[in-house]
């Protein structure tokens, strides 16, 4: 369901954080992997749009108000969301 655009986007986030949560409830995704979850038609959505997305799913508390944009050593962007 976090790849089927009929969905809303905040809703989307929530589907994928559930989808690839570890036992801990917290569901990692390597750099662009969220947003080509999200995207459409092959495209992965923009940088903006993720985190518009992202904002919008904890907004509605679909995530927790705690999820992360990390930044490694090489300054290489991670989504860390809890569920």
């Amino acid at each position: 369901m976090a790849r089927t655009p009929a969905h809303r986007l905040a809703y989307r986030v929530h589907f994928a954080a559930i989808g690839w949560a570890d036992r801990h409830g917290h569901a990692g995704f390597a750099p662009g992997r969220l947003a080509a979850l999200l995207g459409k038609e092959g495209k992965p959505l923009s940088e903006q749009s993720t985190r518009n997305a992202v904002a919008r799913a904890k907004e509605l508390d679909l995530v927790s108000p705690r999820w992360a944009l990390t930044l490694d050593p090489g300054h290489t962007r991670h989504w860390i969301l809890r569920i």
